[in-house]
């Protein structure tokens, strides 16, 4: 009888997942940095925790997008109507369903009252004015236009006007509006007067306030306290350096008092102001005197004195030793690869001099060093050279199965299936009970129908019972490693629904203890070309363990865990860190950093670090890649490529039965600290999209048995 591991829905763990522990402060500052939200009430842990670590709804939807802040801004993670990206930009947390944007405001104010005499003997008329809103008025306007003015117009004033000035006599109609916070703005509401200036105006106004610096530094200066009467109303303000009265009909008058004037050339300054009436009397002036000095502009640019990059390097990020000198002060850095000098308001200047540069290739480099100084001058440059040779590129690393590919779809566990015609928003795997903290398990699969025939694959790995496995389920509901080459689906060519319960309802106590990962794949009939794969995954907590013998046979058709590799081992599932954290607790150490990638930079540095092993100990890194082969895990081999496991299975004489033989481990009989970079700094540009599952299993040497696996994940566009 051949080789199977006939196991129920061990559900697998996926990328993300609500389980992965606690959150990391650089994801908050990467949200900060997105939606310019620091210092915000939602720049806090509340933005995707109920109380670290439990996620919320918007913690969990960030964790199964791959870590994509963008990717859930159209979703509504906590049901309150609002979407995520609605809540960001009200600044109220898109994972707290009690808290959401105050309703819009969409009724305008209306003006109760508005009151202007019949008649006048002034420009000047007096106006009463009154308004009510159903939140509140916050502006109040008068004027001479039927046409509604906008909300951001000019002339709005918190409180309600009480006079207001016409330019000419005559038969004048005023209009009052008010409007909200919200922006609305009330109809009109209008009133009418006929101004007769019984007599000639002979009286001219008085500039009763004029005040300007006695020094600057700029040929703008700012005016101060202009103001000024008149016995009817004061039409117009004018500043000059003459001192001769300006003729009323003169261009330069406005109807509002200047805030500064801008002279021609430095030097000691007089100006005098101006104001005129609708008879077109003139004031006398009112004057004001400034010293004004220039200082002599600063031509000299800076030099680069010091410039050195390694004439030789094995990775794209090298290191640079740069400074430089300035008569009054060099103000900003930068290297690029252009010979071409920056623009001193270029983007890439740093106030501190750069003490590496990362290239997206390697090859034969040059660098070219330049420095500014605050007057915008720029220096010549300084340049060196540098070859950059990587031994393994990245198509060696990250293997890239032809032909094959998919989209992959993560998501909390639920307890039934969840139907809707959007992929990222289904949910086709349900676990029962479990998913809740329940007690049962109960896997469900649930489809609608497809346009063209389909196969159905269902997917499962246990982290904490066989770490370098994947399991494929077979037509009779028994799983079998996908590494062994015999992949057969679930389901063939089938055009139909989905809704079947897999093995009915389990006790957890029933089941071995630890994490599972599950998964439904679905692909065109016969091809593995633009696949979908939705995954899945929950802890069996307890002591619970494996049953085989009578009790097999017991459940034969059910759940059945029998001829499981006898390996154990405590699985740990984190949020990826740019550098690893070192701790002699299992549970809190993070041995794996990926880089500037981790806090939502384009570069990724893969470094494993860990403390003292208290025994010889044999490390694996392993690589899971769904979007591009889901039926795979890989190994890192001592020459730092990936393998499939699928390499190392070995079949006897009898062709149905297969075992994984001759697995070599990264370091071999170790003792630690480890701190190593595996390939030098990437460019994500070339790192084939997706998502990545990176493990670092420990294991006592010579034999895979009461491992500590240690897993993290990052998602490349």
């Amino acid at each position: 009888m051949g080789k199977r591991l006939v196991i129920g829905l061990l559900v697998l763990l996926i990328i993300g997942t609500a389980s992965m522990a606690y959150g990391v402060s650089g994801y908050l500052s990467s949200f900060n940095a997105t939606y310019g939200t620091a210092g915000t009430a939602i720049a806090s842990c509340s933005l995707c925790h109920t109380s670290p670590p439990d996620l919320n709804p918007y913690g969990d939807a960030y964790v199964n997008s791959g870590y994509s802040f963008r990717g859930i801004e159209g979703q509504d993670s906590d049901g309150d109507g609002f979407t995520n990206i609605a809540e960001i930009t009200a600044r109220t947390f898109p994972g707290n369903a009690a808290s959401k944007p105050a309703p819009v405001d969409t009724t305008a104010p209306i003006v109760t009252g508005f009151t202007v005499p019949a008649t006048a003997n002034t420009l000047t008329v007096s106006v009463s004015m009154t308004a009510t809103d159903n939140v509140g008025v916050t502006g109040y306007l008068v004027n001479e236009s039927a046409t509604a003015p906008a909300a951001g117009a000019a002339g709005w004033s918190a409180t309600a006007p009480t006079s207001y000035t016409f330019a000419t006599a005559g038969t004048k109609t005023l209009y009052a509006w008010a409007k909200d916070a919200a922006g609305n703005v009330s109809a009109s509401r209008s009133g009418s007067v006929t101004i007769t200036l019984s007599t000639a105006d002979t009286t001219a106004p008085t500039v009763t306030g004029f005040s300007i610096p006695a020094t600057a530094t700029t040929l703008t200066v700012s005016i101060s306290g202009f103001a000024a009467t008149d016995n009817v109303g004061v039409t117009g303000y004018m500043v000059t350096e003459s001192a001769t009265a300006p003729a009323a009909s003169a261009a330069g008058w406005s109807t509002t008092a200047p805030a500064s004037y801008t002279f021609g050339t430095p030097g000691t300054k007089t100006l005098y102001a101006w104001a005129k009436d609708a008879a077109g009397n003139v004031s006398a002036s009112r004057s004001g005197s400034v010293t004004i000095t220039i200082a002599t502009a600063d031509m000299a640019a800076p030099t680069v004195t010091v410039f050195t990059i390694p004439a030789t390097s094995t990775s794209l990020t090298v290191a640079i030793s740069m400074s430089a000198t300035d008569n009054v002060g060099v103000t900003g850095y930068m290297v690029s690869e252009s010979a071409t000098a920056p623009a001193a308001n270029a983007a890439g200047w740093k106030a501190t001099a750069p003490t590496s540069y990362t290239f997206a290739t390697a090859g034969s480099k040059t660098l070219y060093a330049w420095a500014k100084d605050a007057a915008g001058n720029v220096s010549a440059s300084r340049s060196a050279s540098v070859t950059i040779t990587q031994s393994d590129s990245t198509a060696d690393i990250f293997p890239v199965i032809a032909d094959q590919y998919g989209s992959v779809y993560s998501y909390a566990p639920v307890a039934t299936p969840v139907l809707n015609t959007k992929f990222d928003d289904s949910k086709p795997l349900g676990v029962g009970p479990v998913a809740t903290g329940g007690t049962t398990f109960n896997a469900t699969v649930r489809t609608g129908a497809f346009t063209n025939p389909v196969d159905v694959y269902i997917v499962l790995q246990s982290h904490s019972g066989d770490p370098l496995n994947i399991y494929v389920m077979r037509p009779d509901k028994t799983f079998v490693p996908a590494s062994d080459g015999k992949l057969v689906p679930w389901k063939k060519g089938i055009k139909g629904t989905i809704n079947e319960s897999l093995f009915g309802s389990i006790p957890i106590s029933r089941m071995q203890q630890g994490r599972y990962m599950i998964g439904l794949l679905i692909t065109p009939s016969g091809t593995l070309k633009d696949y979908h794969y939705w995954m899945t995954g929950f802890d069996i907590p307890g002591e619970g363990k494996n049953r085989d013998g009578d009790d097999g046979e017991r459940y034969r058709g059910r759940l059945r865990i029998r001829d499981l590799p006898k390996r154990t081992g405590g699985s740990y599932i984190y949020k990826p860190v740019d550098m690893p954290v070192l701790n002699t607790d299992t549970d809190d150490a993070m041995p794996i950093g990926i880089g500037a990638l981790a806090d939502g930079g384009t570069t990724l540095n893969i470094t494993i670090g860990t403390a003292r092993f208290n025994r010889l100990t044999d490390l694996y890194v392993t690589l899971y890649m769904p979007a591009s082969d889901p039926f795979n895990m890989y190994v890192m081999k001592p020459d730092k490529t990936f393998i499939p496991v699928s390499k190392f299975m070995v079949r006897g004489d009898d062709d149905d039965e297969a075992e994984l033989r001759g697995i070599e481990p990264w370091k071999s009989r170790v003792t630690g600290p480890v701190n190593e970079s595996l390939f030098g700094t990437l460019s994500t540009s070339e790192v084939p999209g997706g998502v990545y599952r990176l493990g670092l299993l420990a294991t006592p040497a010579g034999k895979i048995v009461r491992y500590s696996y240690w897993l993290t994940s990052f998602w490349v566009e």
